[in-house]
């Protein structure tokens, strides 16, 4: 996937993105003049298209996680 044809898609589900941080497997959109909370980024995978909000990519896609499932 293109980076035009990713914009493509984050700007139809957030038409107020104005700047893009490229990951090696995914574009990341958001406006980085808003200041409003919580996550207003769209993440387009390259590979397929995917949308998702930037915390899902970072919980599903991170390489190294942040965190240890404990059994209890």
């Amino acid at each position: 996937m293109t980076f035009e044809e990713a914009m493509a898609i984050a700007r139809k589900l957030n038409g107020n993105i104005n700047c893009c941080h490229e990951y090696q497997s995914a574009y990341h959109f958001f406006d980085k003049t808003s200041d409003a909370d919580g996550d207003c980024g769209i993440v387009i995978m390259k590979e397929t298209g995917k949308a998702m909000h930037f915390v899902q990519f970072l919980l599903d896609y991170s390489p190294e996680k942040k965190f240890v499932e404990r059994s209890m």
